[in-house]
């Protein structure tokens, strides 16, 4: 049976993400919806991406009983709420990076989806996918799969690695990735944390919870 995903914002990450998934391993995964903070943005990437359900709000596909586990691939300052509302409403949840603006919301994140018995996960480097490496014997090459349809960036067609990772998880009952366990995405926040204090960095969202 396939993934049932839902996909939170109708940004170019989002295209890619989906465009890499479906040209990859499309049997395995279906797109069940997608919701924009507008119904116009929602219904074109609905259309262009053969998506049959477009939500003018991220409440409705919260609401969606169909959907299994969400994509947020939103601006990070919604990162929080976002994912937030998806767990509480039933969704395991894959983060585009990073997790949060902050250590306490990261924290906070993982909490509720262990309260609720949910995968949640952040795509634990830059988009850099190595497709070659040298030795002294020669080049052994790791090609991609060929885009089979336009991307924003670069390689994103590796995007699709971090979908069958979730896929693989929820099969078998885990709640955590052993490639990017909830542990990394908290450290991560945490040095992040410490670089922005000791350059004055105060996000105005980091004291809303």
């Amino acid at each position: 049976m396939a993934t049932k995903w839902g996909v939170v914002s109708a940004g170019k990450i989002s295209n890619d993400f989906v465009a890499a998934v479906k040209g990859m391993c499309g049997s395995e995964h279906e797109f069940i919806a997608v919701a924009a903070r507008n119904s116009f943005s929602a219904k074109s990437f609905a259309s262009k991406h053969c998506i049959s359900k477009a939500y003018g709000s991220y409440e409705e596909l919260a609401n969606d009983q169909e959907i299994e586990v969400v994509y947020i691939g939103s601006v990070n300052s919604q990162h929080f709420p976002l994912a937030k509302l998806m767990l509480e409403n039933g969704k395991h949840v894959l983060l585009e990076k990073p997790m949060t603006l902050n250590l306490k919301q990261t924290r906070a994140l993982g909490e509720i989806a262990r309260k609720n018995k949910l995968f949640l996960m952040e795509v634990p480097d830059v988009l850099y996918v190595a497709t070659k490496i040298e030795t002294k014997d020669g080049v052994v090459d790791f090609p991609l799969p060929k885009p089979t349809a336009f991307f924003n960036y670069p390689d994103s067609t590796g995007l699709a690695y971090e979908a069958i990772e979730v896929r693989e998880c929820i099969k078998h009952g885990h709640l955590e990735s052993i490639i990017m366990p909830l542990k990394d995405s908290e450290l991560l926040a945490e040095i992040m944390d410490s670089i922005r204090h000791q350059v004055g960095v105060l996000y105005p969202e980091e004291n809303a919870m």
